[in-house]
């Protein structure tokens, strides 16, 4: 009657052993899971906030040509968007013969466009050199890069 007992106790410990492996396995590929999925994310979000900072330096371009003495302190593309919110957004700033914002001093005769785009939580930054003529109002693109942040 004993050997049934010990027969029983071994087979439990045996089923517990192996429940708690398969338990880790599953738990180790949701998390492998979960990683890969975040970093696709990210991915996509940094894709959008470059996506957007272009495209706020686009737009500061074509109000440079409709109007070549254009300056901006700062606005934010779409407008009443905020950074680092649910809706990929810009904020860009335009500079006429010094640059402060600009990671390079530009001369008289060029604008300097610093475009800030944010989607959730990732941030890119691009910068633009315009060459613009004052009397004729022709417009040059000299530079478009990525600032790292």
């Amino acid at each position: 009657m004993r050997l049934g007992n010990e027969k029983g106790a071994a087979t439990l410990s045996v089923i517990l052993l192996i429940s708690g492996i398969t338990m880790e396995l599953a738990i180790a590929g949701v998390i492998i899971a979960m990683l890969v999925s975040n970093t696709a994310f990210s991915s996509r979000l940094s894709a959008d906030a470059l996506a957007v900072a272009r495209a706020g330096a686009q737009d500061a371009e074509l109000r440079i040509v409709r109007d070549k003495n254009f300056i901006s302190s700062g606005y934010f593309e779409p407008p009443g968007c905020v950074l680092n919110g649910s809706v990929p957004c810009a904020r860009v700033v335009v500079e006429k013969d010094s640059g402060t914002s600009c990671s390079q001093p530009i001369s008289s005769g060029q604008d300097c466009i610093v475009s800030l785009g944010t989607a959730f939580t990732r941030n890119r930054k691009v910068e633009a050199i315009l060459g613009v003529d004052s009397i004729s109002g022709k417009i040059n693109a000299l530079s478009l890069k990525e600032i790292p942040l």
